[in-house]
């Protein structure tokens, strides 16, 4: 013959004596369960997530930006004081992630089982280069117009050699 027995008492270390009760606050609950013929008891430990991580940005993200496409691919390079691990749009997990296009891209990742998640916006545009180099100088030591150099953005910097006869 089966008998089921289900449990009588509750008694909980916060003074209820109920099976379920709501918990607000972090500390350590236990709870000591009797029916007709046994006794047991559980302890567990709660922390609040908040307490682990407070008001900090659990994952931080460069500010939304334009990038020019002459610069794609873009490295996207999440930083977190609580994870190594991370998820671009759901992805396979990753410390790092590349930008090949325009979007807001949602970086998660889980802290103690929580998830947490940011987000940061890309626009991709065509950037015109504008460079300019200046027509004379005069490599006299009066720091007026000593180097030759190009000026404006998105250039990369070469070898550039001037005899004394300008060539």
């Amino acid at each position: 013959m089966e008998t089921n027995c289900p449990a009588h008492n509750y008694l909980w270390n916060i003074g209820e004596n109920t099976a379920n009760i709501e918990i607000t606050e972090p500390g350590i609950y236990s709870v000591t369960v009797q029916d007709a013929y046994c006794q047991t008891a559980d302890t567990v430990m709660l922390s609040l997530i908040e307490d682990l991580v407070g008001k900090e940005t659990v994952i931080e993200l460069p500010e939304d930006t334009a990038i020019c496409e002459q610069f794609l691919p873009s490295p996207l390079i999440p930083i977190s004081n609580y994870s190594e691990e991370f998820f671009l749009n759901n992805s396979t997990p990753a410390s790092n992630f590349t930008i090949n296009e325009s979007g807001t891209y949602i970086i998660n990742t889980f802290v103690e089982g929580c998830l947490f998640e940011n987000t940061v916006t890309v626009e991709v545009e065509a950037c015109e280069s504008f460079t300019q180099m200046p027509n004379v100088f005069t490599p006299n030591g009066d720091n007026i117009n000593d180097a030759f150099f190009p000026i404006g953005e998105f250039f990369v910097s070469k070898d550039l050699s001037i005899n004394r006869w300008g060539n």
